[in-house]
């Protein structure tokens, strides 16, 4: 089994105001992908169940670790 690969078209890590869309392109070489899950600092702050995988969050000013999962 190979675990589905994510690609970032935007990774924010400084936040200056206001929310913010994160997106990936996702794909899986044994199958299909349906859900990619978006992590903001270990904590989940949305999920998308279709292309395009997009989760638009408002974090607070300042450095933030982003994440996402397939």
């Amino acid at each position: 089994i190979v675990p589905p690969t994510l690609a970032w078209k935007n990774l924010p890590t400084r936040v200056e105001k206001g929310p913010v869309t994160l997106t990936v392109d996702a794909s899986d070489a044994d199958g299909q992908v349906v859900k990619v899950e978006f992590f903001m600092n270990g904590t989940s702050v949305g999920e998308a169940s279709a292309p395009p995988w997009t989760a638009s969050v408002d974090p607070p000013q300042g450095i933030q670790a982003f994440s996402a999962t397939a």
